[in-house]
């Protein structure tokens, strides 16, 4: 199977769970684009440590970049910086997990899969995959 998507992600912190997030999603993305946005020097050398286990590509941000600019651009400035045109976006801490509907006894579609979920308390659904050369954030 050849890997046509790439995963793009950014957190402030906590580079265990976004471990967890990178060995989810890294079986199906050819690269990772994370945006680094961090404060503590050690969770940026935690980082980009992993970068001898997966296929990451770094993007450094100025802390306040989110602030400033809008969560939008930031993913728009990452999904740029990919080798793919199909791109998924993931939280720091969410992964995939093709048992999870099956565990809960849910039935419907793909319930809070990564790639297309509903939302746990809203009446919204989640779609995060897309092509970058045809939508962008906003």
């Amino acid at each position: 199977m050849t890997k046509t998507l790439t995963l793009i992600t950014m957190s402030q912190g906590n580079p265990q769970a976004l471990r967890r997030t990178f060995e989810s999603y890294a079986p199906y993305c050819q690269q990772i684009v994370y945006g680094d946005v961090l404060l503590f020097d050690e969770d940026r050398e935690a980082v980009r440590a992993m970068q001898k286990d997966f296929p990451l590509h770094i993007v450094d941000f100025p802390f306040n970049f989110i602030f400033k600019h809008g969560f939008s651009a930031i993913l728009n400035a990452l999904a740029a910086r990919t080798g793919t045109d199909y791109v998924t976006y993931a939280n720091c801490s969410e992964i995939i997990d093709l048992n999870f509907p099956v565990q809960l006894g849910l039935l419907d579609d793909a319930a809070f899969n990564c790639f297309f979920f509903r939302h746990a308390v809203e009446q919204h659904r989640w779609v995060r995959t897309y092509n970058r050369q045809e939508l962008c954030w906003s």
